[in-house]
């Protein structure tokens, strides 16, 4: 929702990008590709949560 001088507009092109993206998800690393590519990352990350008990976060 884009708010201009009052007036209360939809940003349509935002909403359709929001459903294209939907169910996409993202890994981040700081390793260089060459230490290890894409798809190992992924399978690092696949089945792995973090441990909210040690970090006191509730949020999961």
């Amino acid at each position: 929702m884009r708010l201009d001088a009052g007036d209360a507009e939809v940003d349509w092109g935002l909403v359709e990008r929001a459903r294209q993206l939907a169910g996409l998800k993202g890994y981040v690393t700081n390793l260089a590709e060459s230490t290890m590519d894409g798809a190992a990352v992924v399978a690092a990350y696949q089945g792995w949560e973090p441990n909210t008990s040690e970090t006191g976060c509730d949020l999961m």
